[in-house]
């Protein structure tokens, strides 16, 4: 399991095309910030993966924000975009309704400490 962060849009200003010599070039908007958003990946050894569980900045989750997303995947919103405490407590519950563990099935869910970049300690005996 990983997340990545996905900005919405370039700070890059767009580029202006002019005509040669022309002193005076039309006002130029600034390039929208954009928002930052985060994506959790899930997949395991032999490469099969579960759905992405997006989280989006904002205060109350809408199904359109789910528009055109790929099929089965879920969301949630947070103040900042980025996962807290509560968004990963989703993203497991959601991530146990698609691998379905069980006392035949174990699963052992590797996760990477955004913070440090270093798997946690409970996990360290499986790297």
């Amino acid at each position: 399991m990983d997340e990545i962060d996905i900005q919405t849009t370039t700070n890059k200003p767009p580029r202006i095309l002019s005509v040669c010599g022309k002193k005076l070039v039309g006002i130029i908007l600034s390039a929208e910030s954009g928002t930052l958003n985060t994506v959790i990946c899930c997949c395991n050894t032999v490469g099969a993966f579960i759905p992405p569980f997006l989280i989006f900045v904002r205060k109350l989750m809408q199904d359109r924000l789910l528009d055109d997303a790929p099929p089965e995947a879920q969301a949630t919103c947070t103040g900042n975009g980025l996962s807290n405490g509560g968004a990963f407590l989703q993203w497991l519950h959601f991530f146990v309704e698609h691998v379905c563990p069980n006392n035949k099935k174990k699963i052992l869910p590797l996760l990477v400490n955004h913070e440090s970049h270093k798997y946690y300690p409970a996990l360290q005996f499986a790297t």
